[in-house]
Order: C-alpha cells, then structure tokens, then sequence
C-alpha cells in the first residue's frame, strides 16, 4: 500500500488517530492485511462518493487528492491531502476492519442509514 497513490493514510497514521479517541481496540486486532485493505477500500469509497473542490494536481494521479485550486469553506487553500479526508479514511477503515469476512453467497452489502443489509445480486 502507497499513501498517495492508492491509499490517503498509513496503518500508522489510522493507529494514531485511533488511538487518540480511544478507538483503537478492534484495529489493533485486525490483521496488517487486513488493515491496509481496509484503507485502501475507504480511499476507494471516498474517492467514488464525493465530487472533490477544486481539480487534480497531476492529471496522471490515482487518488482525488491532493487538488489544485481547492478552498475550505473558510476559503482556506487545502494543500496535500486536507486533514479531513485523512480523518474519514481512518474512521471507515475503523469500521471496515470490524466487518467480520463473509463468503462469496450471491448477495452484495448494502447500507440503509445505519444498518448493514444484504441484497441478492441482480435484484
């Protein structure tokens, strides 16, 4: 796993974060793997449902950030990867690290609100 190029954070950076808020626990027992799989799905997620501000830095980037002419709501330049994006990543890659692995059994995981769901392929 690279940050920046397929991932937002590290594992370390996402252990800090966790560990700031008490959070920690059930990251800490995932597996590396598992860990850096979880980041990577998070940076996908976020990547995908979001329209970031401004534009990409380097047309040739994998990642939505770092962006070029990008402001906060304050009108703050964001450089980099802005503090908030990294904060998301580490929270869904909390809460992906805690999904238990399942099988392949036709059905695809779905989010209603709050709640995990299941939805048969195709329906």
């Amino acid at each position: 796993m690279d940050v920046g190029v397929d991932a937002y954070v590290s594992v370390e950076e996402v252990s800090a974060y966790l560990t700031a808020r008490g959070q920690q626990a059930a990251w800490a027992a995932a597996e590396p793997a598992a860990q850096e799989a979880a980041i990577i799905e998070a940076t996908s997620f976020l990547d995908a449902a979001f329209s970031w501000v401004g534009k990409l830095e380097d047309l040739e980037q994998t990642l939505g950030w770092p962006r070029a002419c990008a402001t906060d709501r304050e009108g703050r330049t964001l450089t980099g990867i802005p503090m908030a994006v990294k904060n998301a990543t580490s929270e869904l890659a909390r809460s992906r690290a805690q999904w238990p692995p399942h099988a392949d059994d036709g059905r695809d995981l779905q989010w209603c609100g709050d709640t995990r769901t299941h939805r048969r392929r195709g329906n």
